[in-house]
């Protein structure tokens, strides 16, 4: 019984890698790269403790002012308070930007895929 639970656990988080790897590729394939900057940052709750987002501020393809905030945030202020980051946005949703960062665009799709191998390897074994 557990054996054929790990086995659907395991296609599940493989199929779910997938499709987020896909997506993840397909907009990054599909986005504008500029230069913007951090411009201040945003307080969230993780884990108990407090982490900061970077807010980064940008112009879009037609020179207009953008800002977003970055979905991941650290304990402390990085990339500092004025400094350069690449930014991606899709050209028909310019407000929607994300910092260039592995961490950004490939941490859950690679986090899906090792759970869910993990999950297939157990499988194997039980």
């Amino acid at each position: 019984m557990v054996h054929h639970y790990l086995i659907v656990v395991a296609l599940t988080l493989l199929l779910s890698a997938s499709w987020l790897f896909v997506r993840r590729l397909m907009w990054r394939l599909h986005s504008v790269v500029t230069l913007g900057w951090v411009d201040a940052f945003e307080g969230c709750d993780r884990d108990g403790g407090t982490c900061l987002r970077p807010i980064v501020a940008y112009h879009d393809h037609e020179g207009r002012p953008q800002r977003f905030t970055a979905r991941t945030g650290t304990g402390n202020r990085r990339p500092a308070a004025g400094a350069r980051v690449k930014v991606l946005y899709q050209r028909h949703q310019p407000a929607q930007g994300s910092i260039v960062s592995f961490v950004d665009l490939w941490a859950a799709p690679l986090t899906f895929a090792a759970v869910g191998a993990v999950a297939l390897v157990a499988a194997s074994f039980s």
